[in-house]
């Protein structure tokens, strides 16, 4: 792995539950006190976000005007780590944000084609035509693939939340939409999506590994699958959301799913996908330090990294 500058995209705006843009920080000093390796006291660019009045001016795409500017500002943070031939470690709030990472990796690297690993008990595929509560973390693989697809019984969405949902989707100087092929995304650990989600799914072809296909072949298998699924992709963006473990690791994220991976595989995982070659960025989001002090979030994810990261 080579040098690191990390980015903390402290926003929870997505959320339904407040709390994870206090994740990053936490993490951090973590991070610095156990000195993990490349990220200890490495440069850290912060993106701290407003705290926010719950604004209800768009019920399918809630608070996406505070979303959009907060991303806006990590797109630029991570070209500017990318243009110093540094890796961006991304620390973020909710996942959200994980479409300024796509954006940013695409915008930068605009001729390569992009895969996308991503580790997450969600689908992330709703668009605020579909979504049943309008909590942004669970679109940003929506905007990247710019999925516009009216559902049936669709939400019905005024056009002033179209267009800004539009300006989400081409988020990035160049405008580019989609961002990724919906061939080279691979869930790992997909376990809880609504219909909508699943017929996404199914329409688009998209690859997903669900945890009883991990116990079934595991998990050495499933990244060998994922890895050939995205062969032909130039360079690979990695998002881990801590909800992928089990929550008797820990409940310290916004929406804890049970059968989630333990903290051996992830290591395994994580070790694997961070160092293969054409790994250009990694993303860790969803850490809630308000929801689980008996066994908390950020120092299962500062445990878990440090074995990522360490020699042995």
């Amino acid at each position: 792995m080579r040098s690191v500058e990390i980015i903390t995209i402290e926003s929870d705006f997505g959320a339904g539950k407040k709390g994870a843009k206090l994740g990053p920080q936490a993490l951090i000093s973590l991070i610095n006190k156990q000195n993990i390796p490349f990220l200890s006291n490495a440069n850290n660019l912060r993106i701290v976000a407003d705290d926010l009045e719950e604004n209800t001016e768009h019920p399918f795409n809630k608070n996406i005007e505070s979303i959009y500017e907060v991303q806006q500002l990590a797109v630029d943070a991570i070209e500017k780590v990318l243009t110093k031939n540094l890796f961006p470690f991304i620390i973020s709030g909710d996942h959200s944000n994980g479409c300024a990472g796509i954006s940013a990796i695409k915008n930068f690297y605009s001729e390569k084609r992009i895969g996308i690993v991503w580790i997450d008990a969600h689908a992330d595929l709703h668009s605020p035509y579909s979504t049943p509560s309008g909590n942004m973390h669970g679109m940003p693989l929506a905007a990247a693939l710019a999925v516009n697809d009216l559902v049936e019984d669709a939400n019905e969405v005024d056009e002033e939340s179209i267009k800004l949902w539009q300006n989400l989707v081409h988020l990035g100087s160049k405008n580019i939409a989609p961002k990724v092929l919906p061939s080279d995304l691979v869930f790992i650990d997909l376990r809880d999506f609504e219909e909508d989600e699943e017929i996404l799914l199914n329409n688009k072809n998209i690859t997903f590994f669900t945890p009883q296909t991990r116990i079934e072949i595991g998990i050495e298998a499933v990244l060998n699958k994922t890895l050939a699924q995205l062969e032909a992709c130039d360079l690979i963006y990695v998002s881990f959301d801590v909800d992928s473990l089990d929550p008797n690791i820990s409940i310290g994220t916004g929406t804890p799913v049970a059968n989630g991976m333990s903290e051996n595989e992830a290591v395994f995982l994580l070790k694997a996908l961070i160092n293969h070659p054409k790994t250009v960025a990694f993303e860790i989001t969803e850490i809630n330090p308000l929801l689980d002090r008996e066994k908390p979030m950020e120092e299962v994810a500062a445990r878990i990294l440090g074995k990522v990261l360490s020699n042995s």
